[in-house]
């Protein structure tokens, strides 16, 4: 507890609390976001892009991704050994699930990019991303995103 002279404690009263309130403000421009959403594609390698607008790190370590009916959560994928759940400032990241195929494709490699790959824990997006529309949420424990797509978007 802070103790202040007498002649001291009217003048800066509200100035304390104010100032407490401007520094647990969050940064408004910055953020994580869901970019894009592949949810009906050709081969069936679904993905999700998601960028960090922040001005840090962010480790997905503890973050989930949950759809409409099924929760996952975001882990190393099997096949890259040198993964790293760590998501750079500024930076994309793809979650795809376990069995995709999608990085034996024309987009691999993608280590001269900056895309950190990220799985979910099993072998589906929530219970597979819908392809008629389907309510999208990335959260942890402080922030939660939400996205909502319909087929009218394009899959």
């Amino acid at each position: 507890m802070f103790y202040f002279p007498t002649h001291l404690k009217k003048k800066y009263t509200l100035f304390f609390p104010i100032l407490s309130f401007i520094l647990l403000l969050p940064p408004s421009a910055a953020k994580m976001s869901i970019n894009e959403i592949m949810y009906h594609p050709l081969d069936d390698n679904e993905w999700i892009e998601v960028y960090n607008d922040y001005p840090f790190p962010v480790n997905l370590n503890t973050w989930s991704l949950t759809d409409n009916k099924e929760t996952d959560q975001l882990v190393c994928c099997s096949f890259m050994p040198d993964c790293s759940l760590i998501l750079s400032s500024q930076s994309y990241a793809l979650i795809t699930d376990q069995d995709t195929t999608l990085y034996n494709s024309f987009l691999y490699p993608f280590s001269s990019t900056n895309v950190t790959l990220i799985c979910v824990n099993d072998n589906t997006l929530g219970n597979g991303l819908s392809n008629t529309g389907d309510t999208l949420t990335l959260s942890n424990k402080t922030t939660e995103i939400i996205v909502t797509y319909t087929s009218s978007q394009g899959g």
